[in-house]
């Protein structure tokens, strides 16, 4: 089975759960103050896709809940669940330390099966010495291997980094994808957290 199919069935099983387990619920909304209401009228007028290294708002979440839920789950109440997460978790940021889109793909990529923290400790050399794709697609394997080391699977990971560098290079002229679905063809792209890169 593809990958990416096993992993957008897991995406609807968890809204499935998340549904089941959290009930009907009622999204109550509080009233707009003017600032809140610029800002949702701007974030309307931007591109629906989200972009790498931006902080453009994602699709309208029911839409996106829609196509994601699938049959038997209504897209209203896994609307309603979000919203909720949004509301408990307000500041939630992206804890990986990153100066560029490129440092967020490869910090990601580190970050599986290890800690944040872990990963953040790794790159803040592993950036001064391979700064961009380049210096990672010409890096020596076993040096590379030593320097992310302590995120663990540093076999495997030196080989998505070094693959995804060379996309980048071949087929996206140095620059990182600015869609999902074009990260997704970069090798190391499917084991990726996407959503994060996104």
């Amino acid at each position: 089975m593809e990958l990416g199919l096993a992993n957008r069935k897991r995406q609807k099983r968890v809204y499935a759960t998340a549904v089941l387990f959290f009930g009907p619920m009622t999204a109550k909304k509080a009233p707009m103050s003017a600032k809140k209401a610029k800002a949702k009228k701007q974030a309307a007028s931007k591109p629906s896709k989200a972009v790498i290294g931006t902080t453009a708002k994602k699709p309208a979440k029911a839409a996106k809940v829609a196509r994601a839920v699938g049959p038997g789950a209504d897209p209203k109440r896994v609307a309603a669940i979000l919203a909720k997460l949004d509301e408990a978790y307000p500041t939630a940021t992206c804890e990986l330390i990153h100066e560029s889109p490129f440092q967020l793909l490869i910090s990601t990529i580190l970050s599986a099966q290890t800690t944040d923290v872990r990963v953040n400790e790794v790159t803040r050399t592993l950036y001064k010495k391979y700064p961009n794709p380049e210096a990672l697609v010409y890096a020596n394997p076993r040096e590379l291997e030593q320097d992310i080391r302590p995120t663990g699977f540093f076999r495997n990971k030196t080989k998505s980094i070094m693959g995804a560098s060379k996309g980048i290079i071949e087929n996206f002229g140095g620059q990182v994808p600015r869609t999902m679905e074009e990260i997704l063809t970069l090798p190391g792209g499917e084991s990726l957290s996407v959503y994060l890169v996104a």
